[in-house]
């Protein structure tokens, strides 16, 4: 118990002072929850217009004129969008604007050179798509290069910032910039272009160690006194109506931000964790994505309907891998950029964002490692193996589980790395120092045993030294003895070594049957094969395994029989017969040499059947509790009622078919006629009983027991039994 305790201790020294350490494992586990918990879009108000491979196949490579993209934000604009957000950064002057390339001309040739005909407005492409850009909320993106430290304050005339933030303090403290992610400088659209559209926000994607995007800052910081907000929160905000977003913050770091009556909660560094939708894959493109998607090609050219863009958030973006904007997702390992910032929004609307890391947290996750440590400590060093296993499962399936559902339903991220990683290191490390005591007691006890018992039986008591009784007991069993036909005929025609390798290549496959249906093999005599289901191994079924390793026992037979005829010139038949009662189990033999064996009439009854085969024809031949306890699983047929060596009563025998549902419709007619035929002949109707036989010889010609109860039935037409006769054979008494 001292080292489950320990090892919880250190658990828990290790999340409190590196929380950080098992970060991979609870990425993997994120990312399964992310996958199976994902649902269909929340909300119907975000549609993405994709600058996909067929638009830049049609209106040529990127980048394109703003010529062109203002045509295409005025065609979007047409649908009357609630916002339209570009997830582009327009930094630099258009090139293809008319005055831009008379100006390289001028530089190029050395004189005057102008491009006439055009009206004024087309002169410059940046304008015509500045111009465009003011007929509705839009939001042009910039990319804040990010720094590992903290910046200088940024100059008060920073012609790249416009402040939409709003700060609340719990503890007074004079800024959240510190917490949040840093910026050392931003690269933005162009004056023009910024000061035409109502916002701009920074497009960044933060991906995680592994290069997998889990989580979106909102908000990043540019020195203390500039905080920028990211394209969903100013889609949000601007789709709200209002003028700032609020930061709540405190002295662990952010706790969230309200866009109107929204709460989004963030880590302690203003990223959302981001609740991915479901994927589909656009028919037309061929694109995976959750929203939405209008290739920008097909909007240009009037070939797709844009009424469905009325209201909704439009997104502008690219999901052509030339342009470098796949990112690789949970949900996704190639998702076009502009899909996290929808997601993110999607998640702000819809409002089940999801909640990560809140103050609490960190103290209930140590509660409940010292907790679980404890009382798995216990647990473990009380309960046997099968029990401790078990409940190691079960904490590690709650787990998960209950993980899962917390963040499935309540959108809770929980994740229970260090739960799980405690359990397992508490099971591992108490189940082998139980391993380690177990096996000094088995070792003891093959000092005490190993001379008198056989290996089977010590290697049970190896694993159930707690269960195992050396005295004898009673128990239900059943028994199976197989041996080979004609066994003398064949010992006689091959050399001692010849017979030694037969019996070995026979050995060695039926052995291998009995064994995998848990079967156990009690000896071999001579040609013969003992073998008990029921004891030491307790098994419910132990009746029908036996008749199934009987049935593959002769099909692996008829399939080894030509390798052994090849080989060592002779055929190879087995008869077996099995039975089913109770017996006396234990060991068996003098005081100096003994085994596990068992004894009784039952096991007495087994022995008899399986020559009994011969009379018959057949090859396998069961008692009748045998087939009563496996009927439900196998196919037989009423043979007879015969006298056994030592009994004075006749027993009802069975001929073992084939498993249940395999017998074929012919073998099926046979056991009914077969049946019907015994039936007349113990009721003395001769004739109707012989009748029923030549039919069933005509369909099976080859089938002995017909033949046999055929052959019976004629003598006792000449010489009919006695009038206590009931059907058995009086033949066989002996």
């Amino acid at each position: 118990m001292l080292a489950g305790l320990t090892l919880t201790a250190l658990c828990l020294a290790l999340f409190v002072a590196r929380p950080e350490l098992l970060q991979p494992l609870s990425s993997v586990t994120f990312d399964a929850f992310a996958r199976h918990a994902a649902r269909a879009p929340a909300c119907d108000r975000i549609a993405i217009v994709d600058i996909d491979e067929d638009s830049l196949a049609r209106h040529g490579q990127w980048p394109w004129s703003r010529c062109l993209l203002a045509e295409l934000t005025d065609r979007i604009l047409e649908a009357g969008p609630g916002v339209l957000a570009f997830d582009i950064v327009f930094a630099e002057p258009d090139r293809t604007s008319p005055h831009v390339l008379g100006s390289l001309l001028r530089e190029r040739f050395g004189r005057q050179v102008g491009i006439t005909g055009l009206a004024d407005e087309f002169h410059d492409f940046d304008a015509l798509f500045a111009g465009s850009l003011t007929n509705a909320p839009t939001i042009l993106g910039c990319y804040m290069h990010l720094t590992d430290s903290g910046t200088e304050p940024t100059p008060t005339n920073d012609p790249h910032f416009r402040g939409h933030t709003l700060t609340r303090a719990e503890d007074g403290t004079a800024s959240p910039a510190p917490w949040l992610l840093q910026s050392g400088g931003v690269t933005a659209p162009l004056p023009e272009l910024r000061a035409a559209a109502a916002s701009t926000a920074f497009f960044n994607a933060t991906p995680d160690a592994d290069n997998i995007v889990r989580t979106t800052p909102l908000l990043v910081a540019s020195g203390p006194e500039r905080i920028y907000g990211s394209l969903a929160l100013e889609a949000a905000r601007l789709l709200s109506g209002r003028a700032n977003v609020l930061v709540e913050y405190g002295s662990q770091g952010v706790q969230s931000i309200r866009v109107g009556k929204t709460r989004i909660p963030t880590d302690a560094a203003g990223r959302m964790a981001l609740n991915f939708r479901q994927l589909n894959t656009c028919p037309r493109s061929g694109v995976t994505g959750s929203y939405s998607r209008f290739s920008a090609a097909d909007i240009l050219d009037g070939c797709t309907d844009i009424t469905a863009l009325e209201g909704k958030v439009v997104f502008v973006g690219t999901s052509a891998p030339g342009l470098r904007d796949l990112r690789t997702t949970p949900v996704c390992r190639e998702f076009a950029g502009v899909e996290i910032h929808a997601t993110a929004l999607d998640n702000i609307l819809s409002g089940d964002m999801l909640v990560n890391s809140p103050d609490w947290f960190p103290g209930a996750h140590a509660a409940a490692i010292l907790l679980l440590g404890v009382g798995l400590t216990i647990g473990i060093h009380r309960g046997r193996a099968i029990l401790s296993m078990v409940l190691t499962l079960t904490v590690v399936s709650a787990c998960l589980v209950c993980a899962f559902l917390s963040f499935s339903r309540l959108g809770m991220v929980f994740l229970p790395t260090w739960l799980i990683v405690t359990t397992m290191l508490v099971y591992l490390t108490l189940t082998g120092l139980k391993y380690w005591e177990e096996e000094q007691h088995r070792k003891r006890l093959r000092t005490m045993f190993g001379t008198m018992v056989s290996h089977e039986v010590l290697s049970y008591m190896d694993k159930n030294p707690e269960s195992f009784s050396l005295k004898g007991k009673k128990t239900e069993a059943t028994m199976l003895f197989c041996d080979i036909a004609n066994f003398t005929s064949i010992s006689e025609r091959l050399a001692p070594e010849q017979l030694s390798q037969l019996l070995n290549r026979y050995f060695t496959p039926m052995t291998e049957l009995v064994m995998a249906r848990n079967g156990y093999v009690d000896k071999f005599e001579g040609d013969l094969i003992m073998a008990v289901w029921g004891v030491p191994f307790a098994t419910d079924d132990h009746a029908v395994q036996a008749c199934l390793a009987a049935l593959e026992q002769q099909q692996r037979l008829a399939l080894l029989r030509p390798q052994l005829k090849e080989e060592f010139g002779v055929d190879v038949y087995a008869r077996t017969g099995i039975n089913t009662g109770t017996v006396t189990a234990g060991n068996m033999g003098s005081d100096k040499r003994f085994s596990y064996t068992v004894l009784g009439d039952a096991a007495n009854q087994a022995a008899r059947f399986e020559p009994a085969n011969k009379l018959y024809g057949t090859s396998i031949i069961v008692g009748a509790a045998t087939y009563t306890a496996a009927r439900n699983s196998v196919e037989a047929r009423f043979l007879d009622r015969i006298f056994v060596r030592g009994k004075s009563h006749p027993v009802d025998v069975y001929e073992l078919l084939a498993p249940r549902g395999t017998l074929s419709q012919k073998d099926a007619e046979k056991a009914r006629l077969y049946q019907e035929a015994w039936d007349q002949h113990a009721a003395r109707q001769w004739d109707d009983a012989l009748a029923l036989l030549d039919q069933l010889l005509e369909l099976v010609p080859d089938d002995a027991p017909a033949a046999v109860l055929h052959q019976r039935i004629t003598t006792y037409q000449r010489d009919p039994p006695p009038s206590t006769w009931t059907g058995e054979w009086q033949a066989t008494r002996s």
